[in-house]
Order: structure tokens, then C-alpha cells, then sequence
């Protein structure tokens, strides 16, 4: 439409199957200049297309340079969420809040030999820090990185002691972090 009209194009997506942000920067590539987006996606039945994704999607993949502090989506979405009482899915894309979360051994490993293998952005980008969790799918190899990266310099067996301990105390309460690891790490150095 935009080679033959001589108009600005809008768009307005609703998100019904999904597809809000896809549609949204669909339209962008075949020349709408208008997008319409919404914080958090929030809209009627399935909400419209998110701000935070389609403005990132815009930066990241198109290389559009937008007049806008990325370092603010998080707070903003935040507040949103307090106002409206809607808070984003845990595993929602740029907002959630384990976007940047991970946990698998592979992943964990990977993550701290090259980010992009599964951060398609860095989360400093967003003003934040990625965070590490530690259970039922960690591996020594991610156990060794993670407390290498704070100077504890673990062997394979004493790496293999404390994972053992990272899954029984995840069975009981959930997830570890890394000072939880960290913890346990410097007492099965200990010998305690």
C-alpha cells in the first residue's frame, strides 16, 4: 500500500493468536510509519501489541534508532502493573521477570561463554543484570564458571559435592542463587 498511496500507514494489531508484535513489525517492513503498541500489551480480549517487544524487535533486528530510554521499559511496565493491577507473565519477553533467568546446566555454561547463544539482547540493555539459578538442571561445568567468575576456583569433585547439595536443598525450597552456591561451595571446601 505505501507505493501506492501517499499517505502515512498505520497499524493497530490485537494479539488473539499470538501474533501482535509479529504483525505490528510485518507491517513496518511493508511500510507502515504509525505503530500502534500499548505497555505490557495491555488492550481488549488479548491485549495489542507490546511496546517493550516492538520497540526492542525495532532496535535489535531493524537497527531503528528510537527516541527512547530502554533502560526505563522495566519500571514502566512495573508501574503499569501496579496501576492496573495486571502483572506480566513471569516468561514474558523483555518485561518478564525471568527473561533473563537461567537455570539449565547447558544453557548456564553457554550463557558464560557467549551470551548470545541465548540472549538474543543484553539485558544490560534493559538497565539489568541476567541472574543465574541453580537446581534440578545444573551441571558442575555451570557450577565451576558461575564461582570462577567470584574467585572460587572449584575442582571437578568438590564442583560435583556441591551440586549434590544444590539439588537437595532445591527439592526442599526451589531454586538456588549464586551466593546460596556460593555458601555451600566454601563449606565443602571447608570440609564441612
Amino acid at each position: 500500500l505505501s507505493k501506492y498511496l501517499n499517505k502515512p500507514i498505520a497499524v493497530h494489531c490485537h494479539n488473539d493468536f499470538g501474533l501482535a508484535t509479529a504483525n505490528t513489525l510485518a507491517a513496518y517492513e511493508a511500510g507502515a510509519t504509525a505503530l500502534s503498541v500499548s505497555v505490557n500489551g495491555l488492550g481488549e480480549r488479548c491485549g495489542n501489541a507490546a511496546l517493550e517487544e516492538v520497540a526492542l524487535a525495532l532496535y535489535c533486528l531493524y537497527g531503528v534508532e528510537l527516541d527512547l530510554d530502554f533502560k526505563k521499559l522495566i519500571k514502566l511496565s512495573d508501574k503499569v502493573a501496579e496501576i492496573t493491577g495486571l502483572k506480566p507473565w513471569p516468561l514474558k519477553p523483555v518485561v518478564g521477570s525471568h527473561a533473563f533467568t537461567h537455570e539449565s546446566g547447558i544453557h548456564v555454561a553457554a550463557v558464560f561463554e557467549n551470551p548470545f547463544t541465548y540472549e538474543p539482547y543484553s539485558p544490560r540493555l534493559l538497565g539489568i543484570d541476567r541472574s543465574i539459578k541453580f537446581g534440578k538442571h545444573s551441571g558442575t561445568k555451570a557450577i565451576i564458571r558461575a564461582l570462577k567468575n567470584f574467585g572460587i576456583e572449584l575442582s571437578v569433585e568438590e564442583a560435583r559435592k556441591v551440586l549434590e547439595e544444590v539439588k537437595r536443598l532445591e527439592r526442599v525450597r526451589g531454586c538456588l542463587d549464586l551466593d546460596d552456591v556460593k555458601e555451600i561451595a566454601l563449606k565443602v571446601r571447608s570440609g564441612r
